[in-house]
């Protein structure tokens, strides 16, 4: 069985454009089609760090939701990325960067190594509405096709 967990990386500074994504993936969720995890998920009591951890090791995808916002998080560069990165290189997970505003992502190396989205690197929040909400499409469907053509993984990593 091929994991179909989506991980959003986000600041919850622009919790916004998380919920704007995952809006737009709640069709193919409801489906079965693929899982989506944010943190808001996290109920009261749970241990977050655990669960978030967790989360990561799981997922096929890890959408980054970049923003300045996101850059200056210590939480999502001391330990979201490195873990991300970690899976990336060991497990095949891939690594889906979604500029949202203008910021200085061309300066982490990491991050400029990969393909971004929107194409040229030009922020989500530059768009109309119609370009934004065609983008999220488009994204979504990229997204939906990793996991459709991901090799399924053995019961043993399941």
């Amino acid at each position: 069985m091929a994991r179909t967990k989506v991980f959003i990386s986000y600041s919850h500074k622009d919790t916004e454009w998380k919920d704007r994504l995952v809006k737009q993936m709640a069709a193919l969720q409801r489906r079965g089609l693929l899982e989506v995890w944010v943190d808001s998920q996290i109920k009261g009591g749970e241990d977050w760090y655990k669960l978030i951890h967790e989360a990561m090791l799981e997922a096929r995808v890890a959408v980054l939701l970049v923003s300045e916002h996101f850059l200056d998080s210590e939480f999502i560069q001391d330990v979201e990325i490195p873990r991300l990165m970690e899976s990336h290189a060991s497990d095949g997970m891939k690594i889906y960067p979604v500029i949202i505003w203008p910021c200085l992502w061309k300066f982490d190396e990491w991050l400029a190594s990969k393909q971004i989205r929107p194409k040229d690197g030009e922020p989500l929040a530059r768009g109309t509405e119609y370009e934004i909400k065609k983008e999220l499409v488009e994204i979504t469907s990229e997204i939906f096709d990793i996991i459709r053509n991901a090799v399924p993984d053995s019961p043993a990593a399941v």
